[in-house]
């Protein structure tokens, strides 16, 4: 049996529920120590707060649901402009890491700018996605304490 496909689409307003979800298994371990109702509530902030920063840094960013089949598996944000386009967040269930769901955003996202340079900041804390970027092909071209900006030209 072959495994489904991985696509994505436009996010929706009912799609809520499973991006907050999506946000709280990748990010809300930093809140575990929290008590309840505590820590969903301030998982709850920073998820809406982070997507508000993303609108306004990034006027006419998109969102989108990833899926594996018809199932979400996580979500994708773009920032296109003439020159570049930015892969500002990717997000995938942590179920789901490690089976090629992240790859192959990455080389649709790569096939679809044809050639537009494609950056994206990743956190120091995650080798894991740094080294699926670079297989890919990005290579560091600028650094922070927190997260490194890296860059494809097909």
């Amino acid at each position: 049996m072959t495994e489904a496909s991985v696509d994505w689409r436009d996010a929706h307003p009912s799609d809520e529920p499973f991006l907050r979800s999506l946000w709280a298994a990748t990010f809300g371990s930093t809140f575990a120590m929290l008590p309840e109702p505590l820590a969903s509530q301030l998982c709850s902030q920073q998820y809406d707060m982070q997507l508000a920063g993303y609108r306004q840094r990034l006027q006419g960013c998109t969102v989108h649901v990833v899926q594996r089949g018809a199932e979400p598996v996580g979500r994708v944000i773009l920032a296109a402009e003439p020159a570049r386009v930015e892969i500002v967040d990717l997000a995938i269930l942590p179920a789901f890491q490690g089976t090629g769901v992240g790859s192959e955003v990455i080389r649709r996202v790569l096939a679809e700018a044809a050639g537009t340079p494609v950056q994206l900041w990743v956190e120091h804390s995650r080798p894991r996605a740094r080294a699926l970027y670079e297989r890919l092909g990005f290579v560091e071209v600028e650094t922070s304490a927190t997260h490194a900006r890296m860059e494809w030209h097909g």
